[in-house]
């Protein structure tokens, strides 16, 4: 087929339209002329693949990554930065449009390049060796990425030798994953791997490994383990992250802000938008990316129902002498809301729920009294309903500040302020 890309959807496709059906193209740019291979037809419309690039798009640059094609880890890399922020800008402002909300929209802040700190990888033992890396684009397949230009040098540097030691651990032919984060202290390590046990050897060889790479931690996984913790084989000096100042050290394999860039700009933000509120509640608080930054203008609540994250900011909080500004409670917001009457003793709420949204806290939040109301959000379509049914209770959006937190992939992160 003979297309020509109109735009492109929420996951970083191409879209075309060819006799009344819609056709996704992976790799491809509004402007792009193509002649298309059709790989495969649903009720959805069309996949295909290109098989000439005719006439590129202006929009269209070299990827900064020589990976970008095969690793499924970023879809935008041939898209300029410009192109990008306008696109990822569309995406906000159709899913506002959707519940017919319009609202200052602030310039888009960019997380640099090689600044991901904590990323979920996959890893497979081949007959060519140990792959670690990102799945290829709609496939099982891992592809080993040597020249990522997402991740901190930290992780990156890590890769060759942690894919050196797997080989003597990894059965062949069967996946298993990795999750890793950077801290101060040292990588912190978690696998995930396709084995019922570990033997003695093993374990003393994997603890050796980790103390001379210069781990924080490094925990593990059976692939069917139904354990509630990961266990220990190495444990060095405790992993630590700085949160405004504190230093916290965050359970295995738990949530952070991708970019230490974007949190401290995050945060900073969601101090501007608190103002001068004496008392926060700030929900679905976890580590305390936000927690500790509020702490320096106010007392503050702190609520999640992840009781390890929640530990971890309890030990921050008693590291950093701030037992009389900051209170926690564990508890399931999903089931277990704040009620308005509960919200009304704050002048200030910031809530930062996962992909999913706050549905349930938001509808108590629009029925109080609470003047200030911050919403942190990784989807643009959930922060969107969460927000017109704050507005429907009464506030106003005020602004909305998109954060490009994971740079060259389909995601895009908000920071919001609402006031009544």
């Amino acid at each position: 087929m003979r297309l020509t890309i109109t735009a492109i959807g929420r996951r970083g496709d191409g879209i075309a339209h060819h006799n009344g059906k819609r056709v996704l193209v992976p790799l491809t740019i509004p402007g792009d002329e193509i002649d298309a291979l059709v790989e495969s037809e649903n009720r959805d419309g069309i996949r295909a693949s290109v098989q000439t690039l005719i006439t590129p798009s202006p929009q269209r640059q070299t990827p900064p990554c020589p990976h970008f094609g095969t690793c499924g880890g970023c879809s935008l890399q041939h898209l300029n930065e410009q192109a990008e922020t306008d696109l990822k800008l569309s995406w906000l402002t159709d899913a506002l449009a959707k519940h017919n909300i319009t609202a200052p929209i602030k310039p888009m802040f960019h997380a640099p390049a090689r600044s991901r700190r904590r990323a979920d990888l996959a890893v497979v033992h081949t007959a060519d060796g140990v792959m670690i890396g990102f799945h290829a684009r709609r496939s099982h397949t891992v592809t080993a990425i040597p020249h990522c230009q997402i991740l901190v040098p930290q992780l990156q540097d890590l890769l060759p030798p942690l894919a050196h030691m797997l080989e003597t651990v990894l059965p062949q032919g069967k996946p298993g994953e990795v999750k890793l984060t950077a801290t101060t202290t040292g990588p912190d390590v978690l696998l995930r791997l396709p084995l019922q046990k570990l033997d003695t050897s093993q374990r003393v060889d994997i603890a050796a490994w980790a103390q001379h790479h210069g781990l924080s931690r490094l925990m593990w996984h059976g692939i069917d383990d139904k354990a509630p913790q990961p266990e220990a084989l190495f444990l060095g000096p405790m992993p630590a992250v700085v949160l405004s100042g504190a230093v916290v050290s965050p359970p295995p394999g738990s949530f952070l802000q991708a970019s230490e860039a974007s949190e401290a700009f995050m945060a900073q933000t969601v101090i501007n938008a608190a103002g001068k509120a004496k008392q926060v509640a700030d929900l679905f608080c976890g580590c305390g990316t936000f927690t500790f930054a509020l702490a320096q203008k106010a007392k503050v609540f702190a609520v999640d129902g992840d009781g390890p994250a929640l530990e971890a900011l309890e030990g921050g909080i008693r590291q950093a002498k701030l037992s009389g500004r900051i209170t926690t409670q564990k508890r399931d917001l999903f089931k277990e809301p704040l009620s308005a009457l509960e919200l009304n003793a704050y002048q200030t709420v910031v809530f930062d729920p996962p992909r999913a949204g706050a549905y349930a806290q938001v509808e108590h939040l629009s029925r109080s009294k609470v003047p200030t109301v911050v919403a942190v959000s990784c989807d643009p379509d959930t922060f969107a309903r969460d927000a017109a049914q704050l507005i429907a209770g009464g506030y106003t959006l005020n602004w909305v500040q998109p954060v490009d937190q994971f740079r060259w992939s389909a995601h895009l992160e908000v920071v919001a302020c609402f006031t009544r």
